[in-house]
């Protein structure tokens, strides 16, 4: 069962063992509870990157707690014969097997710290003011206690989640592409980097966020953007910000104008922002429950 994307709810299984895990899977949806397995989702951990982001790897119950927190999903990890451990956005403990159907009914609605993806292109240098732009929007995400999600890589990706990185709450996950491992350089700056089989295990995830932001890019951020853009214009999902930065973002949208057969309003949904600053101004309805310790 796909439970990862914008607006879809469910329990991830940390168990290492596969075939346990698909035990596991099945036992939470006989209880009525969506659960999924991340290598069937075509997702797998490849580590937390901070000391912070998760519990010490020979700890039992660590797995759940840092897909817990990339995700923002509650995790379930068994740990011993008739115990499973148990992460939501803000714990995590050990339960008797028999006590978490019970337990997992209440947090699956849990709120999780609101995240905001951000999508740009791998090409923009550190001298580009687009790098700085979302730098300074990575910095003012972290400070407003907002998870940042992008790509993974280097360019904008990199740049916004150095600003996230440089402050100490800001939490910054990476979604890679499995084919690309040999050829193009993870940024140094991630908390957690979650590695998709392909784009389609990809998408799903690096749009899973409360607002989507996108600086100049290529290809591959037109096509985030666009999807993005379709799931809010078909009301597939909750309405939440379409923010995109700079000059090109802007021009492209007046072309889309001309090309694309749209009403108006389809287009109101997608908010130029010339700065970072005005940006965070257009996130503004997301930035107020975060700005409350």
């Amino acid at each position: 069962m796909t439970i990862v994307g914008p607006g879809r709810r469910g329990v991830l299984v940390a168990t290492a063992d596969p075939a346990r895990a698909r035990r596991d899977r099945e036992w939470l949806e006989d209880a009525g509870i969506p659960a999924a397995v991340p290598a069937e989702l075509g997702l797998r951990l490849k580590g937390a990157m901070q000391a912070s982001a998760a519990r010490a790897e020979h700890e039992a119950g660590w797995r759940a707690e840092a897909w817990s927190r990339a995700l923002r999903r509650p995790a379930v990890e068994s740990v011993e014969e008739g115990e499973v451990y148990v992460a939501g956005a803000t714990w995590g403990k050990r339960r008797a097997r028999g006590d978490v159907p019970d337990l997992m009914r209440r947090p699956i609605e849990e709120r999780f710290p609101p995240r905001v993806a951000v999508f740009g292109g791998a090409w923009i240098a550190e001298d580009q003011p687009e790098y700085g732009e979302a730098l300074a929007l990575g910095r003012r995400l972290a400070e407003a206690r907002i998870e940042v999600i992008t790509g993974g890589y280097q360019g904008i990706m990199a740049a916004a989640s150095r600003g996230a990185a440089e402050r100490a709450s800001g939490l910054v996950v990476g979604v890679t592409i499995a084919p690309w491992s040999e050829r193009v350089d993870v940024n140094e700056w991630l908390s957690f980097e979650v590695e998709a089989a392909d784009l389609f295990a990809r998408l799903p995830l690096i749009c899973d966020a409360d607002a989507w932001v996108a600086f100049p890019g290529g290809v591959g951020t037109l096509s985030e953007i666009a999807l993005c853009w379709s799931l809010v214009q078909t009301n597939s999902v909750e309405p939440r910000p379409l923010v995109i930065v700079g000059e090109r973002w802007d021009q492209a949208l007046r072309d889309f104008r001309e090309l694309l057969i749209a009403e108006d309003l389809h287009f109101d949904l997608v908010r130029p922002a010339a700065t970072a600053e005005r940006a965070i101004e257009l996130l503004g309805q997301i930035l107020h429950p975060a700005s409350n310790p």
